[in-house]
């Protein structure tokens, strides 16, 4: 019986030292080499934190390391630099930067899409990757993580895609999605649903799905997220059986607008991130005036430059003509508002609709041929902002053509990834362990305590009076009135809330 009992403790030990073990593997991080394209036209090495843990969260509440992740994905997603400034396009890969990336961390079974579309093509598509690994989650349980990436730089004529809000067939009130976005992620689902198809075999337990998306890709990668989770449970093709919304982990950057805002409901889409900055134009693409939105949860970024934040993006771009650029200012976000007043004060929904295709036509000059400028290039002279710089000059004293560049810097990925980065670094979230699900999403909740009370209308205060800053979760949810930016009005609807004027925050 002694013996007995010996080998019973000994066998409970080593099951014990194992799961330990196993949880040490789960929970583990450490840093992943990938291959990003930056705005100076360069590739660099980014050495990225990186856990399977990252995918055994909550998917329904912001993670600053997943996001840091994400964007630094879909920055391997651009096109390769070496390809867009080579002449001759059988010398270089356009997927170089992600096909490295994926060998580097350990995916396997890639796939690349589009990626040999001469850059002249301005058809209704995107450029996109899928690949795949298996994960370890706790007590040595075996996932698959499925990346999908959608490419949202360097990608030339597809600029023009931008602008086909709507289709010949649509009507300026329908309840639509973008169609240049909308025809786009269609084709990109199709082409998933065929990818698991042919790899089920490969798949290990869950399949965790990881979308990211930045600019372009973002919005395509948005409404491909809304696909996915509204056809959920609906076992209508492989997409549908394979993957459910508690496993999908789906992150977009300077996401332009390419849902109805009718349609729009964040109880589906919970586990959507959007990260805009509300220095940058390009989000607020369609314009909300006209009914356009965002599936999922919006995180606004801070308009101001940290130090080290700062530090950070001059590090990525080091001995570039946009080292030292200060990509973002409360100025430069007054100046983006006045200059998205005028142009849908100006240019009805209905205008727009009958101008569509003339405005394409003028953009996709910028393509003729073996050209291959950047929006910022084939923008600069353009007749189109012309007209609209002199609208402002009636209304505000500034000339569009003067603050172009600037409206460019804020669009940058740099400026995102150093803003995310140094929330990773410096702020709330050092406060929770990293395998924990104590972070509030709840709106209202600005000091993060899980109820929302006075003490919250408190921190919003000291916030507008700059006696303190946010981080990127206090800034989502002290706007309570969901109009992208933080002022008396949410402090009055929060106040509101207490008293139980309101019952929700629309």
């Amino acid at each position: 019986m002694k013996r007995f009992l010996c080998i019973v403790i000994a066998f409970v030990f080593i099951l014990g030292c194992a799961a330990v073990k196993n949880t040490a593997a789960y929970s583990g991080e450490f840093n992943e080499k990938l291959y990003i394209c930056t705005m100076a036209d360069t590739t660099i090495e980014y050495l990225c934190p990186y856990s399977d843990s990252y995918f055994y969260r909550n998917n329904k509440e912001y993670s600053p390391k997943t996001s840091v992740l994400s964007l630094a994905m879909s920055m391997s997603a651009f096109s390769s630099p070496e390809y867009m400034k080579s002449s001759d396009k059988n010398k270089f890969s356009a997927d170089n930067n992600i096909r490295k990336t994926y060998k580097s961390m350990g995916f396997i079974n890639a796939e690349f899409y589009n990626y040999n579309v001469p850059v002249t093509n301005m058809d209704d598509k995107v450029a996109f990757a899928f690949a795949l690994k298996e994960i370890a989650g706790p007590y040595g349980k075996k996932d698959t993580l499925l990346s999908v990436i959608v490419r949202g730089g360097n990608y030339g004529g597809e600029w023009v895609s931008n602008f086909h809000i709507f289709g010949d067939y649509d009507t300026v009130d329908g309840n639509l999605e973008h169609c240049g976005f909308r025809t786009a992620a269609k084709q990109v689902y199709e082409s998933l649903n065929e990818y698991i198809r042919d790899n089920m075999s490969s798949f290990k337990g869950d399949v965790k799905l990881w979308i990211s998306g930045y600019s372009r890709g973002a919005a395509v990668a948005n409404l491909l997220s809304h696909s996915i989770n509204a056809r959920a449970g609906s076992k209508s093709d492989f997409v549908s059986r394979c993957v459910t919304p508690e496993n999908i982990y789906s992150y977009q950057f300077a996401c332009p607008a390419g849902a109805r805002e009718s349609d729009v409901n964040c109880e589906v889409d919970k586990n959507i991130f959007v990260i805009n900055s509300p220095s940058d134009v390009i989000p607020m693409m369609a314009p909300e005036k006209w009914g356009f939105s965002t599936y999922g949860n919006i995180i606004y970024l801070p308009d101001t430059m940290t130090d080290t934040a700062q530090q950070y993006f001059n590090e990525i771009l080091k001995d570039s003509k946009y080292e030292g650029v200060v990509p973002c200012s409360p100025e430069h976000t007054q100046t983006i508002n006045q200059i998205l007043e005028v142009v849908t004060d100006s240019v009805s929904e209905q205008g727009y609709f009958t101008l569509q295709s003339s405005i394409m036509k003028a953009m996709a000059s910028s393509f003729e041929g073996e050209s291959q400028n950047s929006p910022g290039d084939s923008i600069e002279n353009n007749e189109l902002i012309t007209a609209v710089s002199n609208l402002i000059k009636l209304k505000y004293d500034f000339d569009l053509q003067k603050t172009i560049n600037n409206a460019l810097y804020a669009h940058f990925p740099e400026h995102y990834i150093s803003l995310i980065h140094d929330d990773v670094v410096n702020d709330i979230y050092n406060s929770f362990d990293d395998d924990s699900d104590n972070i509030s999403y709840l709106i209202g909740d600005v000091n993060q305590d899980g109820q929302i009370t006075l003490e919250d209308v408190v921190e919003i205060q000291k916030y507008l009076a700059k006696l303190i800053d946010f981080n990127v979760v206090q800034n989502a949810v002290a706007d309570a009135s969901r109009d992208g930016e933080i002022s008396l009005d949410d402090v009055v609807l929060i106040q509101k809330y207490i008293a139980q004027l309101i019952t929700q925050f629309e």
